[in-house]
């Protein structure tokens, strides 16, 4: 889409204004919520470290009390003699110690058999045994130790048990522990601790157990391992993390409680604690939006004031414009005439001039083509020539071969009568050694051996004899075939010599053809010249009228750019014609 001159000012400046204050606003938002979150990771921190001092504080004061309680000296006594009057006032006493402060729900003096043995909840004494727990282990071991979460078997409640060794001199003999209402606790600790409306402080034991949280009903029924969070929190000390509880956004502040181990959390609602800082983004949108509206409305009024005598002036370079198209259109179209006259005239030279460079092409390539074929024909007699002296050396050759073979059949015809004459003597030889007797039995031996040697000799020759025979027809018939083979060539040499004599009179008279087409091609090219001539003198006439209309079209062209730009669209009846 082109945009014209008052939206190329208006948009770009309405753009970067909006951009620009809303870079200024997100910025303004950035800071915001990091100073926001600094103070919101400030605020839980101090609450945090002051719920958690309190704590401390309050775990320190009751281990000192039930650390004072086991040193009294009726103690030991009850814990060597299991009399009933020792007990009960051993059970007196401890009430009386439990008294002193109402965050005991039971104060109990253990044997080493782990036996309650006197407690200030007297339905303890004699059916509890904690030889099996934690705390009772550590405090026989002579430790101030604080147990886990755990379920009053008394009462029921959830409770912290509190138990320090009670030592007769330097000999541990029992353990006196007090259990602290968990729910006394929560009330004093948890539930009065919030940051925001919404916020929420809850506490988890070391095995991850939920110990304190403003809802009862979760107390020692949660585990942290079951929450989103645990995965942040393993491992640290302290620090921030961000979880999701039943679909609400929190941050949360943890700390581990260096006397118990536990892990207490000063939680708050995200959603609530940066809810002035959606509202600070609405308000810098709101005032980013006003701004730019006012400034587009200044824009617009400048760019009308500006624009208006651009219009008038628009219009009377139109209609220059429209004026000046009309006179070339006028001297162009006569022009324009003319040349196409001339064109045609010299596009109808130069296809005949075409034809006849074609016509002189092939005909120059018809003259070398026979020239080539003569060449070749020549060359082919020369071969054939050679080809009959070479007939004639093998009939030569072929014929000595068969008399050397009539010699060879003579040579063993000679053999076979040797063989004949040998056998003969070998039998002669053979009856008189027989009529010799023993004395010629050695050459009777020698004479059969001659004869057998004849025998085959005689076989070789005839053998021999028979392979020459078919070997000398094979060499008349050999010899009769070049015989023929060489009248042939002769034949093909005389065709030959015909057929060049025939060639070079064709390319003669290709040659003479050419020559005479040339001359018309020069002729025409003369012609085509001249033609070309006329035909540029009234191409370079239209020519100077078709860039008096090119100019007046780019004068129409301007002024519709300056329209465009302006947001006009110029006079009805002004558009730019011409027939060129």
């Amino acid at each position: 889409m082109k945009l014209n001159l008052r939206n190329r000012f208006l948009l770009p400046t309405i753009l970067l204004n909006v951009l620009g204050i809303g870079i200024l606003a997100v910025l303004c938002g950035i800071m915001a919520g990091d100073a926001l979150t600094g103070v919101v990771h400030i605020q839980l921190k101090q609450v945090l470290d002051l719920t958690d001092n309190r704590i401390t504080v309050f775990l320190k004061d009751r281990s000192l009390e039930v650390q004072a309680w086991s040193r009294n000296k009726s103690f030991p006594d009850t814990l060597r003699d299991r009399g009933q009057d020792s007990r009960a006032a051993a059970s007196e006493a401890i009430a009386a110690c439990q008294k002193q402060t109402g965050y005991f729900e039971n104060v109990a003096l253990v044997n080493l058999g782990g036996d309650v043995i006197a407690a200030s909840v007297t339905s303890a004494v004699g059916r509890v045994n904690i030889k099996d727990r934690e705390y009772f282990k550590q405090a026989m071991q002579g430790k101030v130790f604080f147990s886990e979460a755990l379920v009053s078997r008394t009462t029921g409640n959830p409770i912290l048990n509190i138990a320090t060794p009670v030592s007769d001199g330097n000999e541990i003999i029992g353990v006196l522990y007090g259990s602290v209402n968990m729910l006394l606790f929560n009330e004093t600790f948890i539930d009065s601790v919030k940051v925001g409306k919404e916020g929420q402080t809850f506490m988890f034991a070391r095995n991850g157990q939920l110990l304190a949280h403003p809802d009862k009903s979760l107390i020692l029924k949660e585990n942290s391992r079951d929450r989103d969070f645990n995965g942040s929190m393993e491992g640290r000390e302290e620090g921030i993390v961000q979880y999701s509880d039943r679909g609400a956004n929190r941050i949360a502040a943890f700390k581990v409680n260096r006397e118990t181990g536990w892990t207490l959390c000063v939680a708050a609602s995200m959603d609530e604690l940066y809810a002035p800082l959606k509202r600070l983004y609405f308000i810098c949108v709101l005032c980013a939006s006003g701004i730019s509206l006012a400034l587009g409305l200044v824009i617009v009024l400048i760019s009308v004031l500006t624009i208006r005598p651009l219009n008038v002036t628009a219009s009377s370079l139109e209609e220059g414009a429209n004026q000046v198209a009309f006179s070339s259109d006028q001297i162009a179209e006569a022009s324009q005439v003319s040349a196409e006259g001339a064109s045609e005239q010299a596009a109808s030279i130069e296809e005949i001039s075409s034809s006849l460079e074609e016509m002189t092409s092939m005909t120059k390539q018809n003259a070398h083509s026979l020239k080539t074929a003569n060449d070749m024909t020549h060359q082919a007699l020369i071969i054939s020539g050679k080809t009959k002296q070479t007939l004639a050396k093998l009939s030569a050759s072929i014929d000595q071969i068969a008399k050397a073979s009539e010699e060879s059949t003579r040579i063993i015809k000679t053999i076979d009568e040797i063989a004949f004459q040998t056998n003969l003597l070998a039998l002669n030889a053979a009856v008189e050694a027989a009529r010799a007797g023993s004395a010629g039995a050695g050459f009777a031996v020698v004479a059969d051996e001659v004869r057998s040697l004849s025998m085959r000799a005689a076989q070789a020759a005839q053998g021999t004899a028979a392979l020459l025979a078919r070997t000398v027809d094979k060499t008349h018939e050999g010899s009769e075939l070049v015989e023929e083979t060489g009248s042939d060539f002769a034949e093909l040499a005389k065709a030959t010599e015909k057929m060049t004599e025939l060639i070079g009179e064709v390319a003669a008279a290709s040659a003479e053809n050419s020559t005479g087409i040339e001359q018309i091609s020069r002729a025409i090219a003369q012609m085509e010249k001249v033609v070309h001539q006329n035909a540029t003198s009234a191409e370079e006439a239209a020519a100077a009228s078709v860039q008096m209309i090119a100019q007046a079209r780019q004068m129409h062209a301007s002024v519709a750019e300056l329209n465009g730009l302006i947001g006009t669209n110029g006079k009805p009846g002004t558009r730019l014609e011409t027939h060129s």
